[in-house]
């Protein structure tokens, strides 16, 4: 049954009065929204082999499912010492790495790229501080073997780039918050003018919403909050008394940056090194091989991320990219992770989401500079979450946890967070609800979720448009689904769908196939 549409007075004081939305009545089922194909990968084409064991090998799908017009995915897989694997890295990824690389730089700000690098290299220096000395070696290790294929340029120092644009706010005034504070103060002033004019430009290129000053208000022209701004990603996690089986199941989607050429080279990354846990997968594309979009290990922990405007921010910290693969690669259970995240610091504000199979739950992770809010499921602190819309005179509440379930989109619920966030918009608290609501449907249905369920609510939340329940609409009009993943990992899953074609057949990854990647049974797990 359809979703039909109210006032925000029938629905409850979770949104501002002025907003008409579409939500769920307590009789709708999970049939609203995206049901995404799935496409089965009938064997790995072997394209080479690395000096030291690893492989790269290209996903061949069934016939009959709908192919990806840019090219199937690619699978990596490396093992052995981290030297090892990071040269055979760069032997196998390294000349599509770069072509990558030189693709997007110049569809985010022109062929004049230079000071751009300059600047990102600026700001590496400062995020290595707390990195741990192992990645770096990594990306020097991957640079060797990339000289050793043939690529005449250092992979290894764009990968640095590339995690260092990852680590930064998705706002400008926000990214000048931080250069301000990390990096300008031994700066002359015609360099600090440079960096400014570098972000701003950042900015018009990735196409980012409006946001308010430094002290939370808005120009005069910005100042609606139930404006249309686009939001930065999404995830959950549900499991026990919610799914089959009581397993854990899992989603990410990354909304950023649509159509910068980069789903050219779509990459599953499995890793296998000496003295971690054990083997674990990173998702995303060649351009940003070194790091973890998404990811699964073969002990069950997952991660996601989302964009969270506060003013809160460092480089003092180390880079999510990285350390979220620090976490697959020694992490077990929920007592790991938070061990693991406690002991680590923070850059940039993000939403987080780690998750566990081995004892079914999740934590969501909201972070700024200096502090991180723990969430688990039916989180007290959640409940008691308020928000004060423009244009009213009492805070209305805006969390709405549930048993066995967590998830985010972009903004916080914690107060120690929310005492620096930006001024909330409809979007993202529309998605946040719309999570809530299609995860509460199956409980209120009596149906157990698995895998196609999941898969109905990260397809359906996948930034498509003006509308997120069709992927009949002209994604031209805000679309910038780039990435959607769904775990299983108590079978050793993972769903992935990228984003795909170009300018007019551009097509958002939600609305693509989601492509089953069986780890266990492709010999990668």
């Amino acid at each position: 049954m359809r979703c039909s549409k109210q006032t925000s007075k029938e629905v409850g004081s979770w949104t501002p009065a002025v907003f008409t939305l579409i939500v769920c009545h307590v009789h709708c089922t999970a049939a609203i929204g995206v049901q995404p194909e799935i496409a089965s990968i009938t064997e790995l084409d072997h394209l080479a082999s690395g000096p030291n064991g690893g492989t790269l090998s290209q996903a061949k799908l069934a016939t009959g499912t709908k192919s990806y017009v840019s090219g199937p995915p690619l699978v990596l897989k490396v093992s052995g010492s981290r030297e090892d694997a990071a040269f055979d890295q760069g032997y196998l990824i390294g000349a599509r790495s770069a072509h990558s690389y030189s693709i997007f730089m110049k569809n985010l700000i022109g062929n004049n790229t230079k000071g751009l690098e300059e600047f990102l290299d600026i700001c590496w220096t400062v995020l290595e501080k707390q990195t741990p000395a192992q990645f770096s070696m990594e990306l020097d290790a991957a640079a060797r073997g990339a000289r050793a294929a043939g690529v005449d340029v250092d992979i290894g120092v764009q990968q640095r780039r590339v995690i260092a644009m990852m680590v930064m706010p998705a706002d400008a005034p926000n990214i000048i918050r931080l250069v301000e504070q990390e990096l300008e103060k031994k700066l002359p002033a015609q360099v600090k003018l440079l960096i400014n004019e570098i972000v701003y430009a950042i900015e018009k290129a990735k196409g980012m919403h409006p946001l308010p000053f430094p002290n939370g208000t808005f120009p005069p022209h910005q100042g609606d909050d139930t404006a249309v701004r686009p939001g930065f990603c999404d995830f959950f996690a549900v499991w026990g008394s919610r799914t089959v089986d009581g397993r854990l199941l899992s989603s990410r989607n990354l909304d950023w940056n649509k159509d910068s050429g980069i789903c050219q080279q779509k990459l599953v990354t499995v890793y296998n090194i000496t003295g971690t846990l054990g083997a674990y997968s990173t998702i995303g594309f060649a351009a940003n091989f070194a790091g973890a979009l998404a990811g699964m290990s073969t002990h069950g922990i997952t991660v996601s991320q989302a964009n969270l405007d506060n003013s809160e921010v460092t480089f003092d910290g180390f880079p999510w990219p990285l350390r979220l693969r620090y976490v697959m690669e020694y992490a077990a259970n929920k007592a790991d992770v938070y061990k693991m995240w406690s002991t680590t610091n923070n850059t940039a504000a993000f939403n987080y989401l780690v998750a566990s199979a081995s004892d079914p739950g999740a934590y969501a992770l909201e972070t700024k500079m200096g502090f991180t809010g723990y969430f688990q499921d039916n989180s007290p602190i959640e409940a008691a979450a308020t928000w004060q819309w423009q244009n009213t005179s009492t805070p209305a509440r805006i969390g709405f946890p549930l048993a066995d379930a967590v998830w985010r989109s972009n903004h916080a619920l914690h107060p120690t967070m929310m005492a620096t966030q930006e001024p909330l918009w409809r979007d993202t608290v529309f998605r946040y609800m719309q999570i809530h609501d299609m995860i509460d449907s199956f409980d209120k249905a009596n149906q157990l979720m698995d895998a196609s369920h999941a898969l109905n609510i990260v397809a359906t939340l996948g930034i498509k448009g003006k509308d997120y329940l069709t992927c009949k609409q002209d994604f031209s009009q805000g679309g910038d689904n780039i990435l959607s993943v769904v775990y299983d990992p108590s079978f050793k899953h993972m769903y992935v769908a990228w984003e795909d074609g170009t300018g007019p057949t551009w097509t958002p990854a939600a609305c693509n196939a989601y492509v089953l990647f069986p780890l266990g049974d492709l010999g990668l797990f």
